[in-house]
């Protein structure tokens, strides 16, 4: 799918919303084909059986989705939340 217009749960302040929030991340990602950065730090074997996409190398594809996927968490939580999180580096850290 791939939309450019992905809608999130927003984690509430008092995280008392958890358990949807994550759930709704987890369709999210899923609908999105970006379950592997839940998972795994490097390249998956989906992603090398895939191959290259549009001219898209594998580690290109991974890091643009990898920083997507970073950047939907960030958005999706509180302030207080994103500086406990800000200095991981992968998707699966946070």
């Amino acid at each position: 799918m791939n939309d450019d217009r992905i809608s999130v749960t927003k984690l509430s302040m008092d995280g008392l919303n958890w358990v949807t929030y994550h759930d709704h991340m987890i369709w999210t990602f899923s609908s999105q084909q970006w379950s592997d950065h839940l998972t795994s730090t490097t390249i998956t074997q989906e992603y090398i059986v895939t191959g290259n996409i549009n001219g898209q190398t594998l580690q290109s594809r991974w890091d643009a989705e990898e920083a997507t996927a970073k950047q939907l968490i960030a958005s999706s939580v509180p302030n207080h939340v994103f500086k406990w999180i800000k200095a991981q580096i992968t998707a699966t850290d946070i």
